[in-house]
């Protein structure tokens, strides 16, 4: 797989998405990513409370990230 950077993060797969995650230290969070099948595009598109409903992102700085 490409790194990540090598991707615009529109174009993101989910793939993508739970490697970045991972790369983060944010990985507790790759299940709800992952069932959700979020991508790139998704990603950029969600607002901070749909991280917090959707995903379970409920610390401020793990949604900054």
């Amino acid at each position: 797989m490409p790194r990540l950077m090598a991707v615009p993060l529109k174009k993101w797969t989910n793939t993508h998405v739970l490697r970045w995650l991972s790369a983060l230290h944010l990985g507790q969070y790759s299940s709800a990513f992952e069932r959700a099948r979020t991508d790139g595009y998704m990603l950029v598109s969600t607002s901070d409370a749909q991280l917090e409903q959707r995903f379970g992102i409920t610390n401020k700085y793990h949604r900054r990230k």
